[in-house]
């Protein structure tokens, strides 16, 4: 049963003290940064897109309408009947604004595919943001993970994750990530995990757009010709083991850079290897700040098709990178590669 709140009695509850105990609870599970985050530019993005102005006003802005699948996705909702039954609770009332109703499953329905046409371009906006605020370092990670769907979904295919050993069925994810915080700065949903030159080239793009680093590290994933000329051109070091099976005969270095610095200076350079092998142990990192938004969903979709399971998992870098700016935000020492919102 919903409840009708007004926007005159939602600034009376929020003076009372045990609407402040609950937001204080809900602030631990991260919800809390909704009733600060700015969304105001996914309305800018359904603007540009709309094809009519005819019509009565939309009930719910977009800007409320991806506020409120967030906070869905913050209680670990994630299916659309649940998500509207979810969002007739008081609380959600009080985080999301709601004045005269909430969203409906086909309300809903209809802005997630909406939304799946801009939502990448919705995440690279914050991740700009966060840039601007000056939360990310200059050295990035990269990795690759599995998004596992069911057998159902049309547009999976079956995947080998070497890393696992095994096979899965569903989509994969290349994620760019900054080394000091954790949080993604860039990422290309692709059909499977293990990426090639065109996506790790188009992923690269990506990070460009958001910030130049001046160190990138990642595994023998990475490690093609390509990949190093592209990011040396761009004036960041690559620290990426070399991966003898890019080669047809074993060579005298651990990383492929060694080689291309001492053929662009005909020897006269040579880079500090040592150096080169502790910076290369900061990748551990990706897989840490991986593991953190495997905990918040990033894996657990619960939709089927090509552009449903990318929307959910953007979504959820969207979520985690939200809870980074809020944090920051916050208080600006605060360690961000907590996910967990403190007092």
């Amino acid at each position: 049963m919903g409840c009708i709140v007004h926007e005159e009695c939602i600034e009376e509850l929020l003076e009372k003290g045990w609407v402040r105990d609950v937001f204080s609870k809900v602030k631990s599970k991260g919800k809390a940064i909704l009733t600060h985050l700015d969304l105001s530019y996914v309305n800018n993005l359904y603007d540009e897109r709309k094809k009519s102005n005819r019509g009565r006003p939309p009930d719910y802005s977009p800007e409320m309408k991806l506020r409120s699948i967030l906070y869905c996705l913050a209680s670990n909702v994630k299916k659309i009947r649940p998500m509207a039954r979810k969002l007739r609770e008081t609380l959600a009332w009080l985080i999301c604004r709601f004045t005269k109703s909430s969203p409906s499953a086909s309300t809903l329905s209809r802005f997630l595919f909406f939304l799946g046409g801009i939502i990448e371009e919705f995440f690279y906006h914050l991740s700009v943001f966060a840039a601007g605020l000056g939360i990310y370092s200059s050295v990035f990670l990269a990795d690759t993970t599995s998004i596992e769907v069911s057998e159902d979904d049309p547009d999976g295919k079956w995947n080998y994750d070497a890393t696992k050993q095994e096979w899965y069925y569903g989509y994969g994810l290349m994620v760019v990530v900054d080394w000091k915080t954790h949080l993604p700065s860039a990422a290309l949903f692709t059909n499977g995990k293990h990426v090639g030159d065109k996506e790790i080239r188009e992923g690269l793009k990506r990070m460009y757009r958001v910030t130049t680093p001046t160190l990138f590290i990642g595994d023998g994933e990475f490690d093609t010709k390509n990949t190093h000329q592209f990011l040396l051109d761009k004036g960041t070091l690559p620290v990426i083991r070399y991966n003898p099976r890019n080669s047809r005969k074993s060579v005298p270095f651990t990383f492929r850079v060694e080689e291309f610095v001492r053929e662009r200076t005909q020897g006269k350079v040579h880079l500090n290897v040592k150096q080169l092998r502790q910076d290369y142990r900061k990748r551990i990192e990706a897989e840490h700040s991986i593991s953190t938004m495997k905990s918040l969903g990033l894996e657990q979709p619960c939709t089927v098709g090509y552009n449903a399971v990318k929307t959910h998992t953007f979504l959820m870098l969207i979520y985690r990178l939200a809870i980074g700016i809020y944090r920051y935000i916050e208080q600006p020492d605060a360690n961000l590669r907590e996910v967990k919102i403190e007092l």
